[in-house]
């Protein structure tokens, strides 16, 4: 008997269509970090059984994993900041536009990122829907975190001080 986790995902595309579109209604009950509170993971797994895949229950749904990688991938790409794919244009309706005159260039560019490789021509269908999904992570040293320890403010030290007005001095 497989392991629990061992629900394939890929062998019936419409699943994970059905799952993420599952997830999308449910959006705004994304807890801290981008993770599903675990009463949405059985109303999801109650969702993908009642379609009539009860083997992809809420044990089976540790592929968000992947799908975020793989969405983290499509955005840098996009964003132009993925090391290697430069020259690579990205579109979500032709994925890499790999022509005859690209092919060679490709086939050295998939096998050092193969999770590239079947969108050779044709985009990721679920970018948009994951997009939505997956809270953005803003990176950089002016991003604001109220989680994070504030420096102590020195608006007092930086600023003049002013006489105060008086009548006749303002």
């Amino acid at each position: 008997m497989p392991p629990r986790d061992a629900a394939n995902w890929t062998a019936n595309p419409d699943d994970l269509t059905n799952l993420l579109q599952c997830l999308w209604e449910r959006r705004s009950r994304i807890g801290d970090g981008g993770n599903w509170d675990q009463t949405v993971l059985i109303e999801a797994a109650a969702y993908m059984a009642s379609l009539g895949t009860p083997e992809k229950d809420t044990q089976t749904f540790h592929f968000h994993s992947q799908v975020r990688k793989l969405h983290d991938f499509f955005l840098q790409v996009k964003q132009k900041t993925y090391v290697g794919a430069s020259g690579w244009k990205y579109t979500d309706e032709g994925g890499f536009n790999v022509t005859e005159e690209t092919q060679d260039d490709w086939k050295v560019f998939a096998s050092a990122h193969p999770h590239f490789r079947p969108f050779a021509t044709s985009g990721w269908p679920h970018f948009r829907i994951v997009n939505e999904i997956v809270p953005s992570r803003a990176r950089g040293r002016f991003v604001f975190s109220a989680a994070a320890p504030q420096p102590a403010s020195t608006q007092e030290e930086t600023q003049p001080q002013s006489e105060p007005c008086t009548p006749g001095k303002c």
